[in-house]
């Protein structure tokens, strides 16, 4: 199950990311609704001006979706949340082990 203090973690490792990649990203909101969280990001480049990052994760991670308008983020940000979120992680080692 997905806490709030682990996905606060983990979105400080991805707008370190997203600096890096593309000059300045902060974390504008996080809600917790009754079976999911949703997060925005903002992203500003010079070469790709402004976008907001609408993140929505299930808090026992079986759904991720993420909407930026630009593919290429959608899936990198994705990937990124696949690799670094512990409970996806702790589902696969538990089915390795198996």
């Amino acid at each position: 199950m997905l806490t709030a203090n682990t996905l606060i973690n983990v979105l400080g490792r991805l707008e370190k990311m997203l600096r890096q990649e593309y000059g300045e990203a902060s974390l504008k909101e996080i809600r917790e609704r009754k079976g999911r969280f949703q997060v925005y990001i903002g992203v500003r480049n010079r070469y790709l001006g402004s976008l907001t990052v609408k993140i929505l994760i299930s808090k026992d991670c079986s759904r991720i979706r993420v909407y930026t308008g630009r593919t290429g983020l959608d899936l990198r940000i994705k990937r990124f949340l696949l690799r670094e979120l512990p409970c996806i992680q702790g589902d696969m080692r538990n089915e390795a082990t198996t």
